[in-house]
């Protein structure tokens, strides 16, 4: 093997007779940054709400959409390609049928004659609620639109009936007659941009169809904005909607709810009453909407200063809901009740006091769908809905907010082998699913703190104007699936429900009841919780350790309290939610705010400290599950969780902590039963002692205690989780430094890494592939040491040593340097080649294919900060490799696939940068042909989306470690910026292509072609954006850099030249 060529000179990659990159005709990179600035600039315009913050990703909703017909398309195989998978897709095709048939759902979510998965178009949206105890997800144009509350469970569509809709009328002309006489000036709107033919019948007659143009979508998780710029004449409104989603904080983050904060401004001449209504229909938009048995009823806390209506839906297998409202208007309550117009197949009912087909506006209170405030069940096929409005005021240039929540209480999470487990939450609010009028209570109550919190945590971030503005706002929007990627936060240890406590009531500060209050609902004297009726299920009961979390038999009960409604208050009044933090009593209520408190949060700084230092121990914070995506229905795929863990290290590292102890104990377990694996219709176990489990189950089955839900290969012998487990241990470690931790995993780690030692077959220290699909890319094979599975084992080595000399063990630790050092020649030796590592040394056609992936366990050692397996002017070279090849060529070459044909023609090419492509073949000095994508499968083309963000985490911290080497050489500090420079600009293909020209905003997928066409939707990889927040925050050099301004310069060696 050649030695490295100086870093400086890259000469035998250019071509002279080829034009440089810079003077191709291509989109700006800042294309995407000026449609983003405009938008922005123009919510703050129209907005009355001033905490839209700058930058965070923004879209007015009359900007076209991306072409569903030639990209948001599910990727499929080519013609030769297909034929060659045909046996696969038999075997495929037969395990869905078989599962289904068996009543379960299989872990790949695909259906039809060609194995379609999901897609729900490009309008997904920031989630609603916290971690792990469901989410509601809500779409960039404000619908109501993706339901992941149930283990396992996406229901993908549009509820028309939930929705805010706004009247305003002159302040002389609030009362019924008026307005349904057409007094001058009175307007009603559904503040909605889809068309009345896009609803069912029965909501027709409601006035849809607000101006795109005057609707702005801002978007920062876990918040976001909807700016609508007098869709109704006369009002300026936002509606802002916040999560409890809080960094380093163990108990508000798991609540399911959230609050919509609206902020009105009057823009008319003169004084006006404006209305705002929250509407919501009772479920998810399924059939079971329409069954019987749902109920509703209004309900109020604190003498009536909290108002909402809660719903009760019989799911028949476990699913029911609560929408929440709260409410106290100044001068006291209006009429409450009458009926909410159905979006069932049946007509629509009349409403009373309508304006312009909007049923209820200017009929304050809450509405149900009877006229009894007592429960009532609807029998007959419309689903339930419920309403809740209230008038405000405002004087010319006025502004005023309401606030609304919603929560939901669904406290077990039932599987599919019918154990349950209660959720986080209910440690706080109790597992009886009664509490979703509390917890949205407690919502409105925690809002401020809420913000307060999110502020703090991202305001650094975003006022840093040295990182690129596209990466200050995804680098928070990406956490979007730790909400909806079907995450369940449990109360569990080991599988098994923790023994319910009498914590301490998460409420406002002082005054905090010593036990909690009684149930706001009797179970005994509500028809809801009488014997089972036929056919049923019985009622929830708090799951006990000995029961495994089984609930007994009846009908079982979600809860979600509807629109809880905060009343109009000038932004300059003391704010509303003070009470019920202190206590005091509030204006027109006569009660003290405190009163109702019972379940409630906040922790105290001891208790706070205590579930950040438990060191993952599962009975004081849990467990943690969440799926690998939405299509692939397996949790905690330990594969992909080496990229996305960096989120929840660096966020919440004691859950991250407690995943591993998870995965520590499935390695001494085993299951010898025998299955037919899908790959290649081979039988083996699914899950072998000693081995790391690829997950931990599927919802389908029983986590925990039936690992290894993925059967497509045999993971048993994957060659990467074995080193990933080891890397991932050092890296939490030298994150927490919990000795704790530390030592509860260290004996899972050792025997790991001496099974793995079996393939090591030729006693050079390094492990072979063997020549099947055996690592993370589950269909591109490697035979022999190879640049991605080689590097992880090198890298783990170090790790392996490091931990042994923090735990005092002086053998363990001479033992694995020398390995380390044994493993780190061998792997120089095999597959440097001069200029990058090999992608194998197996001898076949693409064996020198440049891997973007190659570096990985140089990344993870650099994270970890230990001794790398390459060193560091190799790696250097090989990531400025992946920058030239797998990046920026592969921009321009695949440019015309994504240039609608109209434009082909022209001079302009859609040349936007799109992420680092898997495999680019080295071109003109090891083959006559120029450089292509490495085709030898579909993954192997595939740009990933959580690989790409690897890769620009692994060129900052090579930055770093050049900035800080001596030896380095004249011209480190340039080498240093081409790589600092190369990592966003690598990491910005993510942004530019699927949070912009693609569509896949807040759905990341996987993996897309250079067409734009996505491999599995919603997916856990892209957490990996936290590995480049990880590099930035561990290497302050790197900050330094970016501080001053200065940039690679134009002519950097390795800009490409290369010709269209």
């Amino acid at each position: 093997m050649s030695d490295l060529p100086h870093a400086s000179s890259d000469k035998e990659h250019q071509h002279p007779d080829h034009e440089p990159l810079e003077q191709h005709h291509l989109l700006d990179h800042n294309q995407w940054d000026r449609a983003q600035i405009e938008a922005l600039r123009k919510a703050q315009a129209a907005s009355p709400d001033p905490s839209i913050p700058d930058p965070c990703w923004a879209r007015n909703l009359a900007d076209p959409l991306p072409d569903v017909q030639t990209t948001h398309r599910p990727a499929r195989p080519g013609v030769l390609e297909s034929l060659k998978l045909l046996p696969i897709g038999y075997r495929v095709g037969r395990y869905l049928r078989r599962e289904r048939a068996a009543g379960r759902d299989p872990v790949f979510d695909l259906s039809g004659p060609f194995m379609s998965p999901p897609d729900p178009g490009p309008y997904a949206g920031v989630p609603l609620g916290g971690l792990g105890g469901g989410s509601i997800g809500r779409g960039f144009r404000g619908e109501f639109r993706r339901w992941t509350i149930f283990p396992g469970r996406t229901a993908q569509r549009t509820v028309h009936a939930d929705q805010f809709s706004l009247r305003v009328a002159p302040a002389a002309a609030i009362d019924g007659e008026n307005a349904a006489a057409g007094a001058g000036g009175v307007h009603a709107r559904v503040l909605s941009v889809d068309a009345a033919a896009d609803a069912p019948p029965a909501l027709r007659s409601w006035r849809w169809g607000a101006d795109p143009a005057r609707v702005t979508s801002c978007a920062l998780y876990p918040r976001s904005w909807l700016v609508y710029d007098e869709c109704v004449p006369g009002l300026q409104a936002t509606c802002r909607a916040v999560s409890p989603v809080l960094p380093g904080e163990y108990r508000e983050s798991s609540l399911p709810a959230a609050a919509f904060v609206w902020t009105l401004r009057s823009t008319a001449q003169h004084a006006v009453t404006a209305s705002l209504m929250f509407t919501y229909q009772s479920g998810d938009g399924g059939a079971n909407d329409c069954a019987d048995g749902h109920t509703n009823r209004a309900f109020s806390l604190e003498g009536g200063g909290v108002r909402g209506v809660e719903l009760r839906y019989v799911h028949r297998t476990q699913r029911v809901y609560t929408p929440g409202e709260e409410h106290e208007p100044a001068g006291g309550w209006g009429a409450r009740g009458g009926c909410c117009s159905s979006s069932g197949g049946g007509e629509a009912r009349s409403s009373s006091a309508s304006c312009d087909g909007c049923p209820y506006v200017g009929s304050p209170g809450a509405h149900s769908d009877d006229e009894d405030p007592a429960w009532s069940d609807r029998m007959g096929p419309m689903p339930l809905q419920a309403a809740f409005e209230d008038p405000v005021t405002l004087a010319p240039g006025e502004t005023r907010e309401l606030v609304f929540a919603l929560a939901w209480d669904a406290p077990l999470a039932r599987f599919g082998a019918g154990a349950a487990l209660p959720r986080r939450y209910t440690r706080f609010f109790g597992r009886g699913g009664r509490a979703a009028p509390a917890l949205a209570a407690h919502a409105l109550a925690a809002c401020a703190r809420w913000e307060e919190a999110i502020d703090a945590w991202q305001q650094p971030v975003l006022r840093d104007a040295a990182l690129p503005r596209y990466y200050r706002y995804t680098l928070f929007n990406e956490l979007y699936f730790l909400s909806e990627g079907g995450t369940l936060w449990l109360d569990a240890c080991d599988g098994r429900a923790n023994a319910q406590q009498q914590t301490p009531p998460l409420g406002g500060a002082g005054g905090t009841p010593p036990h909690p209050p009684a149930p706001l609902i009797d179970p005994q004297a509500s028809p809801l919780w009488g014997p089972p009726r036929e056919g049923g299920l019985g009622p929830v009961e708090a799951a006990s350790p000995a029961s495994n979390g089984t609930s007994g038999g009846g009908s079982s009960f979600l809860q979600m309290t509807t629109p809880l409604l905060k009343p109009g208050v000038a932004r300059s009044a003391e704010p509303w939610y003070g009470g019920l933090r202190g206590g005091g009593e509030r204006g027109g209520t006569g009660g003290t705010a405190h009163s109702w408190r019972g379940p409630g949060l906040p922790a105290s700084e001891a208790e706070t400290a205590a579930d950040a230092g438990c060191g993952g121990d599962a009975a004081v914070i849990g467990q943690l599950l969440y799926l690998e995506g939405l299509e692939y229905l397996m949790y905690n795929t330990y594969d992909v969780h080496f990229y996305a863990s960096f989120a929840l290290a660096r966020l919440w590292p004691a859950l991250e902590m407690s995943l591993q102890r998870d995965v520590a104990l499935s390695v001494f377990r085993s299951d010898r039963a025998r299955r037919t694996l899908l790959g290649d219709g081979s039988a083996r176990p699914r899950k072998v002692r000693g081995a790391v489990p690829h997950d931990v189950g599927t919802p389908s089955e029983m986590p925990f205690l039936k690992a290894n839900a993925y059967v497509f290969q045999d993971v048993s012998r994957w060659k990467d989780l074995a080193p990933k487990f080891a890397l991932q241990v050092c890296r939490d470690y030298a994150v927490t430094d919990s000795t704790e931790f530390l030592q509860a995993v260290w004996p899972a780690a050792v025997e790991v890494m001496r099974v793995a030692e079996a393939w090591d077959t030729d006693d050079d220290g390094l492990i072979e592939n063997q020549g099947f699909p055996d690592q993370t890319y589950d269909i591109w094979t490697a035979t022999g040491p190879s640049a991605y599975t080689g590097g992880l084992w090198v890298a783990a080595l170090a790790a392996m040593g490091s931990m042994a000399a923090a735990l005092g063990d002086d053998g363990a630790q001479e033992r694995y340097q020398g390995m380390f050092e044994k493993a780190k020649s061998a792997y120089d030796e095999r597959l440097w080649n001069g200029s990058y590592h090999d992608y194998d040394d197996g001898g076949a056609a693409h064996s020198d294919s440049i891997m973007a992936d190659q570096m990985a366990g140089q990344w993870y050692a650099r994270c970890c900060g230990v001794s790398p397996p390459v060193d560091p002017p190799k790696a250097r070279s090989s990531l400025l490799e992946v920058l030239a090849h797998n990046v920026r060529h592969y921009a321009i070459m695949t440019a015309k696939e994504r240039t609608p044909r109209r434009q082909q023609q022209s001079s302009q090419s859609e040349g936007y940068s799109i992420g680092a492509v898997n495999g680019m073949r080295p071109g003109g000095r090891r083959l006559s042909r120029a450089r292509s994508v490495d085709d030898t499968c579909l993954q192997s083309r595939e740009v990933w989306t959580g690989v790409t963000y690897a890769c620009a985490s692994a060129m900052l911290l090579e930055a770093a470690a050049v900035l800080k080497d001596p030896q380095a050489g004249p011209d480190h500090t340039a080498i240093a910026r081409e790589l600092i420079c190369g990592g966003f600009e690598t990491a910005r293909g993510v942004h530019d292509g699927g949070w912009n020209a693609f569509g896949y905003w807040f759905q990341t997928p996987e993996a897309w072609e250079a067409n734009g066409n996505y491999r599995s939707l919603a997916y856990m990889r892209p957490l990996a954006i936290w590995g480049v927040q990880y590099a930035l925050e561990q290497e302050p050099l790197l900050r330094e850099v970016l501080a001053s301004g200065q940039r690679a310069p134009a002519a950097a060696p390795l800009h490409e030249t290369v010709t269209l």
